[in-house]
């Protein structure tokens, strides 16, 4: 049964949850699984993102405290996910970074069933194997980031390199790669925080 999870709202009440809000779940192995809301990535700008061809990127951080003052961990979790559109087979291809350090490569056939994926407790967080604490604050910050890091690095390189050899200071190609070339940074298409109550 899924954990009841409810939304601290920053202002300090209290209220329950809905559709647009992050769930949480602990399955048999004792995973804090994570489901994300639907409407995330239907939002446009995340669903042209995702359908572009480039890698995109889902960084999800954790930090985790009971009410009895436990951690999950002290420094918090992280849990990462590639995201990467091929058009010419017209699939997803994922890249999931788990807690444990496992590498887990999946292919998903279209675009809803990968807002299924997101949304459907797929995402491990962190193990609670060995906590006992029934009532827990979580505080989960989400960026949907554009290219993955190697990407970044190759562009990045490429405008370097384009530079590099063009001579001709009056070019005003050259001004615009270099507009370019500092303007490749990893600034989030979405980013999002949430401070949850979760009870076991």
């Amino acid at each position: 049964m899924r954990a009841l999870v409810r939304l601290l709202l920053l202002s300090g009440l209290l209220a329950i949850g809905g559709e647009n809000e992050p769930s949480f779940m602990v399955n048999a192995e004792h995973t804090l699984m994570l489901s994300l809301p639907r409407e995330l990535l239907d939002r446009p700008k995340v669903a042209k993102m995702l359908q572009s061809g480039l890698t995109t990127t889902f960084l999800m951080t954790l930090r985790a405290r009971s009410t009895s003052g436990n951690y999950l961990s002290e420094k918090g979790t992280l849990a990462r996910v590639d995201v990467r559109y091929e058009p010419w087979d017209e699939v997803f291809y994922l890249t999931l970074f788990q807690f444990n350090h496992q590498l887990e490569k999946l292919t998903i056939a279209n675009f809803d069933a990968l807002v299924d994926f997101f949304s459907g407790d797929k995402i491990k967080l962190s193990t609670m194997a060995g906590f006992n604490d029934l009532h827990w604050i979580f505080q989960l910050e989400l960026k949907v980031l554009p290219f993955s890091e190697s990407e970044q690095a190759q562009t990045q390189n490429w405008f370097a390199d384009k530079l590099g050899r063009n001579t001709n200071k009056q070019d005003p190609n050259k001004v615009l790669d270099l507009m370019l070339a500092t303007s490749i940074k990893r600034s989030p298409v979405t980013s999002e925080f949430w401070r949850l109550e979760y009870e076991r």
